[in-house]
């Protein structure tokens, strides 16, 4: 068996594993490198939120890198790890990434030397890596993305203001129109019953979300595993951005969960999970994410969701139309992983259902 290399010395410069002593230097030459970082609204300082990202769980170590120049930070990777469940069988997954250089050290190679340090084994590479198109060339690279396959979602939008419905109807107007007849209908059906459904606001998961995800779990082919520990981390701690979570109860039983964001006047959705096959909580659950974007005072509110998702119907009953843009998001093999090429087909595979939503990317 090779030894892992700890450290690769090239021309003054040395690549080897991020730790958290680091943080401080890699937050600012993150924020010196882009015009702004993080993309998300946070309450909490650059360097609390390269901490937070640097610490997902399952994050094996050396797992994030850097280069130094006479001990200095000088350009870096940060990766964050999702575990994820494919047909029953659990992987870990590479989402997003960050790569950045001091801009005095661009145009020295420190991309290669990085590459070339993770490449001789130095980086614990996940089974298979999940993100949105990279923009160019250069950031595929330092992906390391080979093997692509594609798969789309879905752009739902829920006008929550006259302005926006005029929008949107103007854009879709059958599929608005639809959408609104039914939320219509759908208000004045009588709610709850017995066993009502109570919704209320959560600042963190317990061992009611890891029964949900047990639940919930068999109900797709892949989706990112989400139970407590993965949540707690990705939504519930303040350093991950701004968030509101909504969690729906029956007798005390977290049945569903929603996670909001606000962005200027719109608000997004990120994340939902749904007991199977209750639908009188996705109602209520939707109903009140609603209300609570219009007291935020969004316009509107989008939500991702995969073609055919099993949570379609509760989003049109709730308003929600379906854009005609698709989004396109992309499987693909860490170079030098150990993902095989079975595994990345039937990701590819167009009949393949999932459960992806915003959350599951690096930018939210």
């Amino acid at each position: 068996m090779t030894e892992t290399p700890i450290r690769l010395e090239r021309g003054g410069y040395v690549a080897r594993g991020a730790s958290l002593a680091d943080v401080p230097a890699i937050a600012a030459v993150v924020q010196a490198a882009f015009d702004r970082w993080p993309a998300v609204e946070i309450d909490c300082s650059a360097v609390e939120h390269v901490e937070w990202k640097m610490t997902s769980p399952g994050t094996p170590a050396g797992h994030h890198t850097v280069v130094t120049a006479d001990d200095q930070v000088v350009c870096l990777k940060l990766r964050w790890v999702g575990r994820a469940r494919i047909d029953g069988a659990e992987y870990v997954t590479d989402t997003g990434a960050d790569f950045a250089a001091d801009l005095a050290y661009r145009g020295r190679g420190l991309g290669r030397l990085l590459t070339d340090f993770e490449e001789g084994g130095a980086r614990s590479r996940g089974d298979l890596a999940m993100d949105l198109p990279p923009s160019n060339d250069v950031v595929r690279e330092h992906l390391h993305a080979e093997d692509i396959r594609s798969q789309w979602l879905t752009v739902w939008t829920r006008p929550l203001g006259l302005r926006s419905t005029l929008a949107t109807l103007r854009r879709q107007p059958l599929a608005l129109a639809g959408a609104v007849s039914r939320s219509a209908g759908a208000r004045f059906r009588p709610r709850g019953g017995p066993r009502d459904v109570e919704v209320r606001s959560i600042d963190h998961f317990d061992a009611g979300a890891d029964r949900l995800w047990q639940a919930a779990r068999d109900s797709v082919d892949f989706a990112r595993i989400r139970d407590a520990a993965y949540l707690n981390w990705r939504y519930a701690d303040p350093r991950s951005g701004r968030r509101e979570i909504l969690g729906a109860f029956v007798d005390d039983e977290l049945l569903g969960w929603t996670v909001l964001r606000l962005t200027n006047t719109s608000a997004q959705l990120i994340d939902v999970l749904l007991a199977p096959r209750r639908l009188d909580v996705g109602a209520a659950l939707l109903a009140s994410t609603i209300d609570r974007a219009r007291e935020l005072q969004a316009h509107s509110l989008d939500a991702w969701l995969a073609p055919g998702s099993q949570y379609e119907p509760v989003l049109r009953r709730a308003g929600f139309a379906a854009g005609s843009d698709p989004i396109r998001y992309e499987f693909f093999a860490p170079r030098g992983g150990s993902t095989t090429a079975e595994l990345i087909d039937r990701l590819g595979d167009p009949n393949l259902s999932t459960h992806v939503t915003m959350g599951d990317f690096d930018f939210n």
